[in-house]
């Protein structure tokens, strides 16, 4: 931003107003600046680096629904070192602890699931989502036979839950809805399902599930933000990540996810 405006400053413009207007009309707003620019950039290439996907599997009780799992997902990483290193507390740290947090919910209260949750950190997000795209090219269960994927991206703040497609599913929305009224009591904003074009460009973990026809929910936060969000910003760091919300997103995951997987009448 500061380079940005240390072009922009002889023409009388910073790059906060062009920005604004930009987004207000949805056109282009270029001008010749009347000053040059030098760049140098140096790039690394691996053509045999190799990252993994981290899978932890809670396998359940029932013999029929123990091979129709339910997945809750979330992407491990994020850009690297580009000068400075990208933390991506929000994107996607956030996601990342609350599956683990989720999992050890199970593992610590004794209940024994009757059909199995499969917790995944997917490597490679942000590179062209190719660690969920490599589950789905070979899946521990079968994709015709698992239930659903929730995927976490960026819930590292807000007031409110939001679980976008699960309204088309009212047995699975229901789990989710009583265990928000009964004991969290946050605003709980959810959406109608919509399969993804085959056209489209993936962008999420999630939409590479969509379109391998596995249902797949994007559970997010909503709501007033207690500090700044950056995205894929040097200063998206762990001091902007708001504890309270993701404990109770966490919360939220667990008591949900609990009655759906013990609930053997959802078809």
């Amino acid at each position: 931003e500061e380079v940005a405006d240390d072009i922009l400053r002889s023409s009388g413009q910073n790059q906060k107003t062009l920005k604004a207007a930009i987004c207000k009309s949805l056109k282009p707003t270029s001008f010749d600046t009347g000053c040059e620019v030098e760049m140098q950039t140096e790039t690394n290439y691996n053509p045999h680096s190799q990252t993994c996907n981290v899978i932890g599997v809670w396998e359940g009780t029932d013999p029929e629904l123990r091979n129709k799992p339910l997945i809750l997902g979330a992407h491990l990483d994020h850009l690297g070192n580009h000068g400075g290193i990208f933390r991506g507390a929000w994107d996607n740290a956030s996601g990342s602890a609350i599956v683990l947090e989720t999992a050890k919910a199970f593992g610590r209260s004794g209940i024994s699931p009757k059909r199995t949750i499969v917790f995944i950190l997917f490597g490679a997000e942000e590179c062209g989502i190719l660690g969920s795209a490599y589950y789905v090219a070979h899946p521990l269960y079968p994709l015709a036979q698992t239930l659903c994927m929730i995927n976490l991206d960026m819930v590292g703040g807000g007031d409110g839950f939001s679980m976008g497609g699960i309204k088309s599913f009212p047995q699975l929305e229901k789990h989710f809805a009583d265990a928000n009224e009964k004991y969290i009591h946050r605003y709980l904003k959810t959406s109608e399902y919509r399969k993804m074009s085959p056209t489209a460009v993936a962008r999420t973990d999630g939409a590479i599930f969509n379109r391998a026809d596995v249902p797949t929910f994007h559970t997010g936060t909503t709501g007033k933000y207690k500090n700044p969000m950056y995205y894929h910003d040097l200063r998206d760091v762990p001091e902007l990540l708001d504890p309270e919300i993701m404990e109770d997103v966490a919360k939220f995951l667990f008591l949900g996810i609990r009655g759906i997987t013990n609930d053997t009448e959802i078809q």
